[in-house]
């Protein structure tokens, strides 16, 4: 029988942390996930470009919300940069160069910044290498 921590409200639920393996077997004694298979990560990126909310998928994998999240993020910034060839870097780079201007003048106004838009593009890149989302 699992041990179980109180709750808000003293309901007893069981507790991941501190359960046997019996009662949620995706789990090691260390609480680690098993390593994410090829099948995995297929059912994972189809799952959710199918829009399946985070806890059917958790569920359905048998895996925590936390880490579908995680790998799936890895997977697709993984993907993004394997899938790019030189002429798509290049198409991008010509659009982005003809589009930026409009871009960031659309976000000063939305805003009301003031400044310049090439502060605001400036300010997004810096914001970008420390994790903005």
């Amino acid at each position: 029988m699992p041990r179980t921590k109180k709750e808000k409200g003293d309901k007893v639920l069981p507790s991941p942390c501190l359960s046997d393996n019996a009662q949620f077997p995706h789990t090691t004694p260390y609480n680690k996930p098993p390593e994410w298979t090829p099948s995995d990560d297929e059912a994972l990126l189809q799952l959710r470009s199918l829009g399946t909310p985070w806890k059917t998928i958790s569920e359905k994998l048998d895996r925590h919300l936390e880490n579908c999240r995680s790998r799936h993020a890895a997977l697709r910034k993984k993907n993004t940069l394997e899938t790019w060839s030189s002429e798509v870097e290049e198409v991008f780079k010509k659009a982005y160069e003809k589009k930026k201007a409009d871009v960031w003048k659309s976000i000063a106004a939305e805003m009301g910044f003031n400044g310049t838009w090439q502060v605001l593009e400036t300010k997004a890149f810096e914001l970008g290498k420390k994790g903005m989302k």
